[in-house]
């Protein structure tokens, strides 16, 4: 900010040399206007009004007790004059937007003592160089927010209720989509039925599904982030199964089998339920790829329902 006019009290290189090194560094930083007057100044020695690049002038009180108090100009329009202190650095930062001919810091919050204002934001100016964007502030919680990003209360999420819309907002972005949608599930058929070969389960009631992405009408489930799943099924088909006959359960991907587990059975036990259990690691491509479970028996055979005897999980272990 160097000065276009001059002073109707200039201060003579006697004085300026006398200054403490701290005031003397701080005009050469600020290239501030320094005026020596007995009265507040409220217009330029000039007659003219204060203007914006003011902002930052030193007045040197020249009446005032003690001697020679400083004030700087922290707001041109009113004008106030605001007396130097340990806080004086932090109020030129906040205050005078043209300081050294860069736009460091908005007007508003003020500083005090170097912090901002309790649940303002710190505010940088925007590119087009014609408003503030807010950066960074602590709020009630003394939480740390971000300007149009949200809540950082630690280092392990970015929001508190909200996921990112765009990967350009956060860089973990499949990691908080991964734990904020849950992609677990499970799901039984309630009541069991027969079977003759290859026959679609009827999973038809969910034990959880945090995700919603299971179909209870058309005993599907149809993740929605690409990756490996841990898929379990388990059928227990009931006492009574013929002798030599083969049983078992499968898992279906797309309406064709990825895992099939079968058992023959030699015995002709009419008391004995069998369960027949499989497992399974399974991609799924998050958009079109659905699971379901299947029966498998040589001879026709029943099997029973109910949420520990035939049902189906999966979970999320590894995104693409």
């Amino acid at each position: 900010m160097a000065s276009s006019w001059v002073t109707s009290n200039p201060i003579d290189h006697t004085l300026n040399s006398a200054w403490p090194e701290e005031v003397r560094n701080l005009k050469d930083l600020l290239k501030s206007r320094v005026l020596l007057a007995d009265a507040e100044p409220i217009v330029r020695p000039s007659g003219a009004p204060f203007e914006a690049n003011d902002n930052g002038s030193i007045w040197i009180d020249s009446n005032s007790t003690p001697d020679n108090l400083m004030y700087v100009l922290t707001d041109y329009s009113v004008p106030t004059w605001t007396l130097m202190s340990v806080s004086l650095i932090a109020e030129i930062i906040a205050v005078a937007n043209t300081w050294a001919g860069i736009q460091t810091f908005s007007v508003s919050p003020v500083f005090t003592l170097g912090v901002v204002a309790n649940q303002s934001y710190l505010q940088g100016r925007n590119n087009a160089g014609d408003g503030n964007v807010d950066m960074i502030k602590v709020n009630a919680a003394d939480e740390i927010a971000l300007g149009g990003i949200g809540l950082l209360a630690d280092e392990s999420r970015m929001a508190t209720t909200a996921l990112p819309t765009t990967d350009t907002m956060i860089a973990n972005k499949i990691y908080a989509d991964t734990l904020a949608t849950g992609q677990v599930c499970r799901m039984y058929d309630s009541s069991g039925a027969t079977a003759n070969g290859s026959i679609l389960v009827e999973l038809d009631t969910d034990s959880f599904d945090p995700a919603a992405i299971s179909n209870t009408g058309t005993f599907r489930m149809t993740p929605t982030i690409a990756g490996y799943y841990q898929v379990n099924g388990i059928i227990t088909w009931t006492s009574g199964l013929a002798d030599f006959d083969q049983y078992g359960t499968q898992i279906y991907k797309n309406g064709s089998a990825v895992a099939t587990v079968i058992n023959t059975y030699y015995n002709d036990d009419t008391t004995t339920d069998i369960a027949m259990p499989v497992s399974d690691i399974v991609h799924c491509n998050g958009s079109t790829d659905y699971l379901q479970l299947y029966t498998f028996s040589s001879e026709e055979a029943n099997y029973t329902g109910g949420t520990t005897k035939t049902f189906m999980s999966i979970a999320l272990i590894s995104t693409d």
